[in-house]
């Protein structure tokens, strides 16, 4: 039994085994799970249009079935005890939540995998996806570079870990005081050393996306000015002439919603370079991999 807290939670051969597995998912000859019938439940704290229909899709290829909350578990239970309901009465669980304090708690009292599909600081499973997509577009991760422009959230924290795993190389641009953590820094520059991947933290968009592969953003923030936004944050938008400083066969990847012409302009969301929608089919293999991941199944 494996929780999925953090990109952390992975080392780099889980990472190989996860991605080749979601392969056999996506195939026409789909393969035998060593799951019976596994019963999961999706505790949504915040609403969500892809991670519902990723997981149900993921769980109906396991032959499992998927008990869905919308509005969190609604009761008066404490975080202790609603790790021993889940426990007794499902095999896993997926919690989409603000506060990824609440997740550590609730895998101390667990005994079934608590499994992260967002949080305020993470969001793990999402990226396994992106790791995929890219996978599929260059047939293979490694010696590529991914550039992450914008503000830093929990999307970026779990690309920045990722990507040495990959084998790739990472570069992030952030506006001041839209940076990762110094926590999350130290963690990617470690990481990147441990696997010979280089890394850069920048304030430069041009210095980040020269020569990527993959130029990544998310949603910014609302600030009460909207002049004071567009001063801070307009010079991270991901526009034509942005994407045409990285390498020439570069994709654009966004996990969304997008809020068009914000972080990104339509016209690159729109365009052949974007993969924003396309990677979208591989949320559920990927899940699915990831579910057989975390019951153990590669070890099976």
């Amino acid at each position: 039994m494996r929780h999925v807290l953090s990109v952390s939670d992975w080392r780099r051969e889980d990472i190989r085994w996860i991605l080749s597995r979601a392969c056999e998912w996506k195939s026409a000859h789909r393969p035998v799970t060593c799951l019976r019938a596994p019963r999961g439940a999706l505790i949504l704290e915040r609403p969500a249009l892809r991670t519902r229909i990723a997981y149900e899709s993921a769980m109906h290829l396991l032959g499992g079935s998927l008990t869905v909350f919308d509005s969190g578990v609604g009761t008066s239970d404490s975080i202790d005890d609603v790790g021993r309901v889940l426990s007794g009465m499902l095999d896993i669980a997926f919690i989409r939540t603000r506060s990824h304090a609440m997740l550590e708690q609730l895998s101390k009292t667990a005994t079934i995998p608590i499994i992260n599909v967002l949080s305020n600081r993470e969001h793990p499973v999402e990226v396994l996806a992106d790791a995929l997509t890219i996978r599929d577009t260059f047939g293979n991760t490694e010696g590529r570079k991914i550039a992450f422009v914008g503000t830093a959230g929990n999307v970026c924290t779990s690309l920045l870990l990722l990507a040495p795993l990959l084998g790739m190389d990472a570069a992030v641009a952030t506006p001041e005081g839209f940076a990762p953590s110094e926590d999350t820094l130290r963690q990617v520059r470690a990481l990147a050393s441990s696997h010979g991947t280089g890394f850069m933290d920048t304030r430069s968009v041009e210095e980040a996306v020269r020569d990527a592969d993959v130029v990544y953003t998310d949603g910014w923030p609302r600030l009460d000015d909207a002049d004071e936004e567009e001063r801070l944050l307009g010079p991270y938008r991901v526009t034509p002439p942005v994407m045409a400083q990285a390498s020439a066969d570069a994709i654009f990847l966004h996990c969304l919603p997008a809020a068009r012409n914000r972080e990104v302009t339509h016209d690159v969301l729109d365009s052949e370079q974007s993969y924003a929608f396309r990677r979208l089919e591989n949320l559920a293999p990927t899940s699915a991999a990831m579910i057989e991941w975390a019951l153990e199944c590669d070890s099976a």
